[in-house]
C-alpha cells in the first residue's frame, strides 16, 4: 500500500477502506510512515470528514493498537464508565463514583492530566496523595474491594491516540469532530464497561463553543457506539460558568467531598449536574424506575454519609491521605487574598477562561507538560454571574503556596464587572 495514494484519495473526497486505515495507523505506531504524511492525512480528514464506516475503521484500528482492559466475567456487577469532555471547575468524576457504588454499581475510569486552564482528574487526586499509577492487575484488585478505581492512562492503552493527538495539536486539526469522536471513544471502548455516560460540555470553557456543535459531536458518537454495539448515553451541559464554586486541585477535591458529606457549601449548578447525571445512570441501569425515586435515594446516600464512606474506602486503597481527608486538613494554603466588591450591584465575569488562567498563574495548572503543579493553589468564587452583591462583599479568594503578587490581584479584578 502507498500512503501518498491514501492521502490523495481523502484529499479528493474518496472513501478509505478498512485495510487502508489499518495501514495508516499501523505505520503511525511502528513509525514506518513519517509524521508529515500522517499530518497531511489528518488535514485531508479535517476538510473532507469521515463517513460512519471510515470512523468505525479508524476507531477500531486505534483500539487495536494497544491493550484492552477486561473485567468480566470475574467482576459480577454492572460496570460503569463516565467521561467528561472537560471544563473549568469540573470535579464531577471525583464525586460521582462513590455515589454509584452506593447503588451496587462498579465504576472504572482511566483519566488524564490537565494542560492549560482545564484541570485533570489525575492532578486533583494526586493533590490528596492518591496513587493513580496502577497497572491492570492491581486495578482489578481495587475494583473487587472498593467497586471503583480511577487510574492514569498508560502507554499500552490506545497508543495510536496519543500519537495522533500530538500531531493534531500542532497541525490545526484538534477541532475535527470525527477525530474528536475517535479519540474519546477509542479510550472508552478499550475499557470493557457495560455502560458509558459522556458529559459533553459547551460554551466559553469547552471545546464545543455552542450547543449545536455539542449536538453534532454527540450524534457522531451515538452512531459510532451503535457500530461497536456499546451502550453509550450523552448529557449536554453548559460550561459558560465555572462548575461549582472552586477552581484548582485540592480546593476542587474539597468541594467534591463537601458534596459527598451533604454540606451546603457547594455550587448550585454542580449539585444539579450531579443529581442529573446520577439520575440518568440509575434509570438506564434500571436501579430506579422514576426520577423521583432516584432523587430520594441519592439524598439518602448523601445524608447518611454512605457515599462519603465509599469515597474514603476507595481513597485508602489507592494510598490517599485518608487522615487529612477525614479531619479536613488537606487544603491548607499558606497564602490567600480576598477580592471584595468596590460597589453594590450585579456581578458578572468578563471571561471564565481568563478567570481560569488566573488559577494557572497562581500555580494550579500547567503551561507546559513538564510544569509542576501547586496543589494548594486555586480560586474560590463567593459570587457567580448575575448574583447581587453589596459593597465590601467577598467576590473571589485567591490561594497559593507562594506569596500572591499584586499584578495578579489586579489582573483578577479586571475580569470582574459590577453593574
Amino acid at each position: 500500500m502507498n500512503i501518498i495514494e491514501i492521502i490523495e484519495l481523502k484529499k479528493n473526497k474518496k472513501k478509505l477502506s478498512q485495510d487502508q486505515i489499518n495501514f495508516c495507523i499501523s505505520g503511525l505506531v511502528n513509525k514506518s510512515i513519517p509524521d508529515y504524511q500522517i499530518s497531511a492525512l489528518l488535514m485531508a480528514i479535517w476538510f473532507n470528514g469521515l463517513d460512519d464506516n471510515e470512523l468505525y475503521f479508524l476507531t477500531k484500528a486505534m483500539i487495536d493498537s494497544g491493550k484492552i482492559y477486561k473485567f468480566h466475567p470475574e467482576y459480577k456487577k454492572i460496570l460503569i464508565d463516565k467521561h467528561s469532555t472537560g471544563g473549568i471547575g469540573d470535579k464531577v468524576s471525583i464525586a460521582l463514583r462513590p455515589i454509584l457504588v452506593s447503588f451496587d454499581l462498579g465504576v472504572a475510569k482511566l483519566s488524564g492530566r490537565g494542560l492549560g486552564f482545564t484541570g485533570g482528574t489525575i492532578d486533583k487526586l494526586e493533590s490528596i496523595n492518591v496513587n493513580t499509577d496502577i497497572d491492570l492487575k492491581n486495578s482489578k484488585k481495587i475494583l473487587n474491594i472498593a467497586n471503583m478505581f480511577i487510574v492514569g492512562q498508560t502507554n499500552d492503552i490506545v497508543p495510536a491516540d496519543k500519537l495522533l493527538y500530538a500531531l493534531r495539536d500542532v497541525t490545526g486539526t484538534v477541532d475535527s469532530l470525527p477525530l474528536i469522536a475517535a479519540s474519546i471513544l477509542s479510550k472508552k471502548f478499550a475499557l470493557e464497561s457495560d455502560y458509558i455516560f459522556i458529559d459533553i460540555k459547551y460554551g466559553q470553557g469547552a471545546f464545543c463553543h455552542d450547543i449545536e456543535t455539542a449536538k453534532k459531536i454527540s450524534n457522531i458518537m451515538k452512531n459510532l457506539a451503535k457500530k461497536f454495539k456499546r451502550k453509550v448515553y450523552f448529557v449536554l451541559s453548559d460550561m459558560n460558568e465555572v462548575l461549582g464554586n472552586t477552581v484548582g486541585n485540592a480546593i476542587e477535591v474539597k468541594e467534591a467531598i463537601d458534596f459527598l458529606k451533604n454540606n451546603s457549601d457547594v455550587g448550585t449548578y454542580f449539585k444539579k449536574l450531579m443529581f442529573d447525571l446520577v439520575t440518568l445512570i440509575l434509570l438506564k441501569t434500571k436501579k430506579c424506575k422514576t426520577k423521583k425515586e432516584a432523587k430520594e435515594k441519592i439524598n439518602y446516600v448523601l445524608e447518611n454519609k454512605i457515599a462519603f464512606n465509599n469515597f474514603c474506602n476507595w481513597i485508602e486503597l489507592q494510598n490517599g491521605n485518608i487522615a487529612k481527608i477525614k479531619n479536613d486538613t488537606f487544603f491548607k494554603p499558606k497564602y490567600w487574598t480576598n477580592i471584595a466588591a468596590w460597589k453594590s450591584g450585579k456581578i458578572s465575569y468578563k471571561s471564565i477562561i481568563e478567570l481560569a488562567e488566573i488559577g494557572v498563574d497562581l500555580g494550579s495548572g500547567r503551561r507546559k507538560k513538564e510544569d509542576k503543579i501547586d496543589f494548594q493553589a486555586g480560586i474560590y468564587l463567593h459570587a457567580k454571574s448575575n448574583e447581587k452583591i453589596k459593597i465590601k462583599d467577598k467576590i473571589l479568594t485567591l490561594y497559593s503556596s507562594k506569596p500572591i503578587k499584586q499584578d495578579l490581584i489586579d489582573k483578577a479584578k479586571k475580569i470582574i464587572k459590577i453593574s
